[in-house]
C-alpha cells in the first residue's frame, strides 16, 4: 500500500525488540532450569515495556521464577537435579560445595525428600513381606528356602575364597624353598664338570723316560712346529688328557713322526720311548697334547662359561626376594585366618537360625494371628476411622493402633523372635520417614531438622 505513519515504525520497532527478547530467553534456556534467578527477573521486567505479546515465552519464565530445593527459594547459583523427582535444588543447601560442584559434573544424584520416600516404602515392604510369610504356609516355607540358600551362596563363596588362598600359599612357600635349595645341595655344575673331564693323576704310572726340561736335548727345529696328532681308534680306554706335566711336549717324543724328514735318525730319547710302548700293555692309551690355545678349567667351574653367564643370584637380590615371599606369604596366611572366621561366622549363623526355626514353630499360630491383626488394624483397615486412627502423626511418634500391638507381642511373648523385631523397628521407619516428609514439604526451619535428627537417634 505503500502507507508509512508513525504507528507502523512504532510496530515495526516493537517486532524488533520483541525478536530480541525472545533471543534472549532462548539463551538462557529457561525450559532446562538453566536460568538465573537475576536473568529471569530482569526479562520479566523488560516483558512489561514489549508492545508485542509472546506468551510462550512469558510462561517459561513465569515457571523458572517458581521455589526450589529445602529453601523454597528461587533457580539461582550452583544447582543440581534429582534423578527421581526432576526437581532442582542448591548445591549449597544439599552439602555440595561450589568447587566440588565446578570440578565434576553431578550425576544420579538423589535428593533427601526422594531418599525418605525411599525408607518409607522399604519398612512397608518388611511389613508385607513378614505379614505374607506366616499368613501362609506355603509361603513360609518358601520364605525359608530362600534364607536356606542364601546362607548356603555365601559358604560356598567363601570356601572357594579359602581354596584359592590355601593354593596361592602353597605356591609361595615352594618358591621359598627352590631359593634354600642351593645351600645345602652340592654344586651341580662342579659335578658336571668333574664326571665329563676326569684327570688321572701322572704319579700313579711314572713314564722313566720323560725327562725334565732342563735335561733334554735341545729341540730340533722340526719338533719345534705344531705336529698332527695321531688318534689310536682300537683303544677302549677313554684318552685321559695330562694337563700338570711340566713339558706338554716330551709325550710327542714317544711317537714317530710320518710328517717330519728326519725319521730316519731318531733320538735316543725317540728309540728309547718306542721301546716303553712296545713293552707296555694295550691297555694304556696314547696321551695326546693339548693345543697351546686350550686352559684347562679349575674344578667347580664349567669349561666354556658364556662372558654374560651367571651361576647363581647376588646375594643382596636373594634376600630380597626371600623377603618379598616372606611378606606374601605373611598377608596370605592373614587371609586365610579372616577367611575361615568368615566361615566359622556363617556356620554359628546357620546354627541360630535352624535352632530359631525351632522355635517359632512352637509359637506360629500366635504368630499368624497377630500378623492377621497387623493387616487389620495398620495396614489394610476396613473402616474409615480406623484407617485414619493408624496412620503415623507429624510428631513422629507410634500411632495408638501400633502400640497396642506391640504391648500384645509383649504379653504373648512374641518380641524375643526375629520377625516381630523387624516389624518394630519398620513401624519406627514407617512413623519417622512420614515426618520427615511432610517436614520437607515446605520450608522447614532449624527447629524441625533438629527434631528430626533427635527421633532419628
Amino acid at each position: 500500500l505503500g502507507v508509512l505513519s508513525k504507528e507502523l515504525r512504532m510496530l515495526r520497532s516493537g517486532v524488533k525488540e520483541a525478536r530480541g527478547w525472545s533471543n534472549k530467553v532462548k539463551r538462557i534456556k529457561p525450559e532446562q532450569g538453566q536460568a538465573q534467578f537475576r536473568l529471569v527477573k530482569a526479562l520479566l521486567e523488560e516483558y512489561d515495556g514489549l508492545i508485542v505479546s509472546l506468551p510462550e515465552e512469558h510462561k517459561q519464565l513465569s515457571h523458572a521464577m517458581k521455589n526450589y530445593c529445602v529453601c523454597r527459594r528461587p533457580f539461582e547459583g550452583t544447582m543440581v537435579k534429582c534423578e527421581h523427582c526432576q526437581d532442582w535444588y542448591h548445591a549449597a543447601c544439599v552439602g555440595i560445595s561450589q568447587a566440588r560442584a565446578e570440578k565434576k559434573p553431578i550425576n544420579n544424584y538423589v535428593c533427601v525428600r526422594c531418599l525418605m520416600k525411599k525408607v518409607f516404602d522399604q519398612s512397608t515392604a518388611v511389613v508385607a513381606n513378614i505379614l505374607r510369610k506366616w499368613t501362609s504356609e506355603a509361603d513360609l516355607k518358601k520364605a525359608r528356602l530362600i534364607d536356606f540358600q542364601r546362607h548356603q551362596r555365601k559358604a560356598r563363596r567363601e570356601t572357594k575364597e579359602l581354596e584359592k588362598l590355601r593354593a596361592e600359599a602353597q605356591k609361595l612357600t615352594e618358591e621359598v624353598s627352590k631359593l634354600k635349595a642351593p645351600e645345602v645341595e652340592p654344586n651341580p655344575v662342579a659335578q658336571e664338570t668333574t664326571s665329563a673331564d676326569p684327570i688321572e693323576p701322572t704319579t700313579s704310572q711314572p713314564n722313566q723316560f720323560v725327562q725334565q726340561p732342563t735335561e733334554l736335548n735341545p729341540m730340533p727345529p722340526v719338533l719345534s712346529q705344531p705336529n698332527p696328532v695321531v688318534p689310536v681308534p682300537s683303544q677302549t680306554t677313554p684318552i685321559v688328557p695330562v694337563t700338570t706335566h711340566p713339558n706338554p711336549i716330551a709325550p710327542l717324543l714317544s711317537q714317530p713322526n710320518p710328517a717330519s724328514p728326519m725319521t730316519t735318525k731318531p733320538s735316543p730319547i725317540a728309540l728309547a720311548a718306542g721301546k716303553t710302548n712296545t713293552a707296555a700293555p694295550a691297555t694304556n692309551p696314547i696321551v695326546p697334547v693339548p693345543s697351546q690355545t686350550s686352559s684347562t678349567a679349575p674344578l667347580g667351574t664349567s669349561k666354556d662359561p658364556s662372558p654374560g653367564a651367571k651361576l647363581a643370584p647376588p646375594i643382596q637380590e636373594e634376600k630380597r626376594t626371600q623377603e618379598d615371599l616372606a611378606k606374601s606369604i605373611e598377608k596370605v596366611t592373614a587371609s586365610i585366618k579372616l577367611c575361615q572366621s568368615r566361615l566359622q561366622d556363617l556356620h554359628e549363623a546357620g546354627v541360630r537360625q535352624k535352632n530359631e526355626e525351632e522355635i517359632e514353630n512352637v509359637k506360629a499360630d500366635a504368630l499368624k494371628r497377630w500378623c492377621v491383626r497387623i493387616r487389620s488394624l495398620v495396614i489394610a483397615p476396613s473402616l474409615e476411622d480406623q484407617a485414619k486412627n493408624s496412620c503415623p502423626p507429624t510428631n513422629g511418634t507410634l500411632s495408638p493402633p501400633m502400640i497396642s500391638l506391640i504391648q500384645e507381642a509383649e504379653k504373648y511373648e512374641l518380641m524375643r523372635y526375629a520377625d516381630v523385631k523387624s516389624i518394630f523397628n519398620a513401624f519406627k521407619c514407617i512413623c519417622w520417614s512420614s515426618q520427615a516428609m511432610e517436614t520437607l514439604s515446605r520450608q522447614p526451619i532449624a527447629a524441625d531438622a533438629v527434631a528430626l535428627v533427635r527421633n532419628a537417634a
